[in-house]
């Protein structure tokens, strides 16, 4: 018959076991860097609201999405790192038209493969939504804007996640995006 006493230790064993495999969990998590690179810098409070969008977001598999700026990357071997170019202007005042068959993000497939980088057309999708975001306060078309670019990212890291470049008949997986699909809540 064991002891109180031993009773207790082996109870505290198990607790600090678990605390152990807690903390390695933690380490050995992996992270989805997004690692970013723009042409020009992104005005401060579209890249506050595109830190908060993907902040939100979730993908299975993975313990965060994080977003990082090019210069300042760091990740571990564990961490899945896909670089995002933003290509093209953010100004959500701009009226420029464009070719409205711009694609508003894409992914490259180089011999099977579907390459981790994102390229994000961010004047293609400020043509898209400026209807709806037109009468909006400034902070509001910025994050409406952020809420965007983050559904055309989380579109295309389908397809590199998935390795497909196959389609889903609903939702932001679909082949041509609305811009209701990208700014609705």
């Amino acid at each position: 018959m064991a002891s109180i006493a031993s009773i207790g230790i082996f109870r505290i064993c198990q607790v600090l076991c678990l605390f152990v495999l807690a903390s390695d969990a933690q380490e050995t998590a992996r992270r989805l860097l997004l690692w970013t690179w723009t042409g020009e810098p992104l005005d401060p409070v579209l890249a506050a609201a595109v830190r908060t969008e993907v902040a939100g977001v979730s993908i299975p598999g993975f313990s965060s999405v994080d977003w990082q700026n090019m210069r300042v990357a760091l990740g571990t071997a564990n961490d899945l790192m896909v670089s995002v170019q933003i290509q093209g202007s953010c100004d959500v005042n701009s009226d420029r038209l464009m070719d409205p068959l711009s694609p508003l993000g894409y992914v490259i497939e180089v011999a099977g493969t579907i390459e981790p980088t994102i390229f994000v057309n961010c004047r293609a999708i400020v043509h898209a939504i400026r209807p709806y975001i037109l009468e909006q306060p400034l902070k509001l078309r910025y994050e409406l804007l952020a809420r965007a670019m983050v559904r055309v990212i989380r579109h295309e890291l389908r397809h590199i996640l998935q390795q497909t470049a196959d389609h889903l008949p609903t939702g932001i997986y679909r082949a041509c995006l609305q811009a209701r699909d990208l700014i609705v809540q």
